[in-house]
């Protein structure tokens, strides 16, 4: 949690470059956004969980197989 606590101040103030004027406003959509999508994939994880032993690898594999169609639909076809 430390990581993320100190972290994620230094991407938002490198995103936000450029945008001085409104960087208090921007910090905290894209801080709302972040915790917004936090909070989802955590309610996610609450009901899929059962107690069994075989949940938490199908959900990583589950997580794996989206991140391997988005690489292959996404980044790979804009690759020159």
């Amino acid at each position: 949690m430390w990581g993320l606590n100190t972290t994620l101040p230094v991407v938002l103030n490198l995103a936000l470059v450029g945008y001085e004027d409104v960087i208090g406003t921007a910090s905290g959509l894209f801080s709302f956004g972040y915790y917004l999508a936090i909070s989802a994939l955590t309610y996610g994880m609450s009901l899929l969980h059962t107690g069994s032993n075989t949940r938490l690898p199908l959900y990583m594999i589950m997580i794996v197989g989206v991140m391997a169609l988005s690489y292959g639909f996404g980044i790979r076809s804009k690759a020159v």
